[in-house]
């Protein structure tokens, strides 16, 4: 058999103060091609949560649905460190070729 491609899909769970993160990242051959976090924000009596929305990396791009009643620069900061924290895990991953054209 010749595998042609390996793909590798990844799920985690993280909260900050800021929110609960449903985390989900792929690499194809070695290269992170996808992190994806659904975030779960905390209602103003802070007991209750609610879907505030999910910011998505793909291909070395950045793009988001996010509620806009949260503070999403704070869901922002976080999904940085999980970008960095994903990175770090996995060792020096190598980009996707058109994010390296940027």
């Amino acid at each position: 058999m010749n595998i042609t491609s390996t793909v590798l899909t990844k799920t985690a769970e993280e909260t900050t103060a800021n929110a609960s993160y449903l985390i989900e990242y792929v690499t194809v051959n070695d290269v992170l091609t996808r992190i994806n976090a659904n975030v779960q924000a905390t209602m103003l009596d802070g007991v209750e949560k609610y879907n505030a929305g999910y910011i998505t990396f793909e291909n070395g791009n950045v793009f988001c649905n996010l509620n806009g009643q949260a503070k999403v620069s704070l869901f922002f900061l976080d999904f940085e460190r999980f970008v960095e924290k994903i990175k770090e895990n996995a060792g020096e991953m190598q980009q996707p070729e058109n994010y390296a054209d940027r």
